[in-house]
């Protein structure tokens, strides 16, 4: 009901009151106003507006929400099983938080009880299953004692085997999860309903701190140690609350240093490989300079070629690139990609030395070479000076690439500026 009112009735009555309030400013503009009638008007509008107030405070304070607006924002409630590693007081959180101005307490309880226990605990709570209290009480005096709820929390990072230093990542992950559980276990207090008292004497005793210790690694274990006072120990064990919290600051700081350290590493072994990928990229392209040079294309469409050849008779030095009708110096697709894209776009379009059409610049070249006709007039600027220096040493037939075709990073310092 709440929420029609605030979602339908609300808007339909402050348009009511808006119209009401400048009926009334109209009104009172009037020489012969009635009193009467313009105290009853006030009234009205100020019994609206707290009627409209009093739903927009219950509404926000039952967080009424239409389920269709909530459902993907709704948590995921963990099914409760005592072996699991979930505490009673986190299941039951999770659970108030998602069923939050969703029915009544008799359906919550129903629902907690078909979807979210498991069979085990169905069979002992099948006679209280619809009553919400005493399901949650039950359920709190079962399993939210003091050791039950450490047993839980401590139970996963228990089972880990603890990582050899050498492994940072594991490590890393290790520390986190010690360091979150370590902080769970400190703040037992401020959610669970269990004596604070009770809490002290079991977590900060020499026993449950030595259960605690055998969790770090034997390095790490000495040099915890080594942040220890005299009075932190008592008969050779370790105990008290600065004992726990010196602990809980230890594995959180090493996790710091572990995240940062895995960080570095990760970093150093990326740029590596980067080098690693570059240096054999260059390596491949200078030990075949013929085909990244100017062996001029392999596998392209000769219809689009003729098609260039064609459109060259239109422009001085045209394009290209598939679909482009216009002069190569001013496309800025063309000239935006680099020298290794430039050449995959126009593989058997353009000849990479004189950027003309290729099917013109070879009718006129020397048989079985790959020469550029234009190679003796065109500016020397324009060539790589390290691919010409190769083809001419190597005595190579084919013609050096064009500044702007060739690949080769190593050779970019031989460019003009």
């Amino acid at each position: 009901k709440i929420i029609f009112l605030f979602n339908k009735e609300l808007p339909r009555l402050d348009g009511y009151t808006n119209l009401a309030t400048d009926t009334l400013l109209k009104y009172l503009e009037r020489p012969s106003r009635k009193k009467s009638l313009q105290t009853r008007i006030e009234e009205t509008l100020d019994n609206a507006d707290k009627w409209s107030f009093n739903v927009d405070e219950v509404y926000f304070k039952l967080e009424l929400y239409e389920v269709e607006n909530t459902q993907r924002l709704l948590i995921e409630v963990t099914p409760f099983t005592p072996s699991g590693n979930q505490t009673i007081y986190e299941f039951l959180s999770d659970f108030k938080n998602c069923y939050k101005g969703r029915g009544c307490n008799q359906i919550k309880a129903l629902k907690m009880w078909q979807d979210h226990l498991s069979s085990d605990v169905k069979l002992d709570t099948e006679v209280i299953k619809r009553n919400l209290s005493k399901l949650t009480n039950y359920l709190i005096a079962t399993y939210g004692d003091i050791d039950t709820v450490t047993d839980c929390l401590l139970k996963d990072i228990e089972e880990r085997e603890v990582p050899l230093n050498s492994d940072n990542r594991q490590k890393w992950l290790y520390m986190m999860k010690l360091s979150a559980t370590l902080k769970k276990i400190y703040e037992i207090p401020n959610f669970t309903s269990i004596e604070r008292q009770c809490w002290e004497n079991l977590v900060f005793s020499g026993m449950f701190m030595c259960r605690l210790r055998v969790l770090l690694a034997q390095e790490d274990h000495l040099e915890f140690l080594g942040t220890l006072d005299n009075e932190e120990w008592y008969e050779r064990q370790v105990h008290g609350e600065n004992a726990f919290k010196k602990l809980l600051s230890f594995t959180e700081k090493e996790a710091e240093v572990l995240c940062a350290v895995y960080r570095q590493q990760r970093e150093r072994e990326q740029r590596l490989l980067t080098l690693q990928a570059q240096e054999a990229n260059s390596r491949n392209l200078e030990c075949d300079t013929s085909s990244a040079g100017s062996e001029n294309i392999t596998n392209g469409e000769s219809g689009s070629i003729e098609s260039l050849a064609t459109n060259s008779t239109k422009v001085s030095k045209p394009c290209g690139l598939h679909g482009h009708h216009h002069e190569l110096g001013v496309c800025a697709d063309f000239l935006s990609q680099s020298a290794s894209k430039r050449r995959t776009l126009t593989e058997k379009r353009l000849c990479w030395t004189c950027l003309g059409p290729r099917a013109q610049c070879r009718k006129k070249s020397r048989s079985g070479s790959h020469d550029c006709k234009n190679l003796q007039n065109l500016d020397k600027r324009l060539l790589c000076g390290k691919c010409t220096e190769y083809a001419s040493k190597r005595n190579k037939k084919y013609s050096p690439c064009n500044i702007l075709m060739c690949p080769i990073r190593s050779h970019y310092s031989s460019f003009p500026n």
